[in-house]
């Protein structure tokens, strides 16, 4: 095999591991911000999900006129 092919070998191992190391991060934090502190975000005055629900409109029934 030659030096350039190892080269990018070990490059494309590095990228691949990086990319592993990357996802059991997420993975590993995802479950902590959605149980661990879920609560707690969802109190904050921040969240706009209380006056979304607020601001969204009941639509009437269309009707046809011809």
């Amino acid at each position: 095999m030659t030096s350039g092919r190892m080269v990018l070998r070990g490059h494309i191992a590095r990228t691949g591991r990086w990319f592993l190391i990357t996802f059991m991060v997420i993975s590993l934090a995802l479950p902590y911000w959605t149980i661990g502190r879920g609560p707690e975000l969802l109190a904050r005055a921040e969240n706009v999900r209380p006056l979304d629900e607020e601001a969204r409109t009941v639509r009437g029934r269309i009707l046809d006129i011809n």
